[in-house]
């Protein structure tokens, strides 16, 4: 394979001594080439220099996603802005945009400042414009700039360790979703910073998010309280948030059961691998009826529902909980997903055959109990997959050893009911992967 150095520098070497050649390219060639250079930022500059047919589809990849890292004062992002005022020919380019703070200045009572007024400008500015991150920046102060009513519509928006503590109010950030009238999938990676409870007079329903994505939220509820205060009723179609403590259950059931909140929410994806009780509640087995406080039957629209898990030992959610989890999910069920990560070990007994082996965490006992549930649960039920990929397998007789196949006859042993429906699959499938 040519390896993207070697292949720009016989290109500049070549259309050096040959100007012509490079201008009598057709275009498909020259953007073919430019695509498979398109990781390598310091060539694409040099490709962008070769010829003036270069010049756009290296601005391309060049431009496609934007990372402006500024300092604690802001004054990169203003300088940001300014660039596009200069330079409209780039504006066309620009589909994602990173507005940051540099690593180094993202502490405790620092962070770029980003502007309502600032952020309109922007996205004025950027008509092809689906996706925007903010990373350790601050909204502080946002709540005193008055606005026009919000006509942007993004694809992505994404928060990751934002706001200042005590600086950033829910004010602030009302502000700055104000700017935008449609949100189609929302990313939250952070804290609603030093809010305790939320001021009564905040404004309601005014944006359209689709799909939600909430991580390494320590203190869910303040957070879900506030988006369902914003969000208009109605527009939530998907929902993927980590699950990590009791307090979440509780407030994940809060938000989905607010009125017009979860009405057409059709997909729910739970991430249990890092769940843990604290104060040990639950010393051993977390009972049934804790799931109840999810909520998922007020959910009357769910038809998928993703539930991932770990394997291990000393793992709080058990293949056996996510038995009760769907337990009290609504009858509307369509699409059950099932995502297993860390090891799992095959225990077999002292004659080694097919019928004597089992799977630590897929006891034979427990599929029982699954597909008793969803068989009983969900009638119109059209698939149930296991997803293998974040797993492994330990205590195999060697590294090369094929346990797909086993595994997967070992699972359909399992579910009769489910096998012979057609519902039961495997990501990948099993019998032509490699688990250890």
């Amino acid at each position: 394979m040519i390896q993207p150095s070697f292949l720009a520098m016989s290109l500049n070497a070549s259309f050096t001594h040959s100007p012509q050649l490079a201008s009598h390219l057709p275009v498909d060639v020259v953007a073919d080439i430019v695509d498979h250079l398109a990781y390598d930022q310091q060539i694409l500059k040099a490709c962008s220099l070769i010829s003036r047919s270069w010049v756009h589809p290296t601005r391309v990849h060049l431009f496609n996603r934007t990372y402006v890292e500024s300092e604690d004062d802001g004054a990169l992002l203003s300088r940001f802005l300014q660039l596009l005022n200069d330079s409209p020919h780039i504006c066309a380019f620009v589909r994602q945009l990173v507005l940051a703070t540099s690593p180094g200045h993202r502490r405790y009572s620092s962070g770029a400042r980003v502007a309502p007024s600032l952020l309109v400008d922007l996205l004025k500015h950027l008509p092809h414009l689906h996706t925007i991150e903010f990373c350790g920046v601050s909204f502080a102060g946002a709540q005193f700039e008055s606005l026009a009513p919000a006509t942007f519509s993004l694809d992505h928006v994404a928060f990751t360790d934002v706001g200042i503590q005590g600086m950033d109010t829910a004010h602030d950030w009302t502000r700055i979703f104000s700017v935008f009238s449609c949100i189609k999938h929302l990313s939250i990676h952070t804290e609603l910073p030093h809010v305790h409870r939320l001021p009564p007079n905040l404004p309601a329903s005014f944006v359209k998010i689709a799909a939600l994505t909430l991580k390494g939220i320590t203190r869910p509820a303040i957070m879900l309280e506030f988006l369902s205060k914003i969000v208009k009723p109605g527009c939530l179609k998907s929902l993927d948030v980590a699950v990590l403590t009791p307090e979440h259950v509780s407030a994940f059931g809060s938000f989905v059961s607010t009125a017009g909140i979860g009405d057409r929410l059709q997909e729910v994806r739970l991430d249990l691998t890092k769940f843990h009780v604290r104060h040990q509640r639950y010393p051993t087995e977390i009972p049934p009826p804790f799931w109840s406080s999810l909520q998922l039957a007020a959910v009357p629209s769910l038809q998928t529902i993703t539930l991932a898990t770990r394997l291990d030992d000393d793992a709080s959610v058990t293949l056996s909980s996510i038995c009760d989890v769907l337990a009290y999910a609504p009858p509307t069920i369509k699409h059950v997903n099932i995502a297993m990560s860390g090891a799992f070990r095959r225990v077999v007994s002292s004659e080694e055959t097919l019928e004597e082996a089992s799977f630590s965490g897929f006891t034979r006992e427990v599929l029982v109990k699954l597909e008793e549930v969803v068989v009983t649960k969900f009638g119109e039920v059209e698939s149930v997959v296991t997803d293998l990929r974040e797993a492994r397998c330990t205590g195999c007789r060697s590294e090369e050893e094929e346990m797909g196949e086993e595994m997967e006859q070992y699972i359909v042993a399992s579910m009769p009911r489910l096998s012979k429906r057609g519902v039961l699959a495997f990501t990948p499938p099993l019998h032509s992967c490699k688990l250890s």
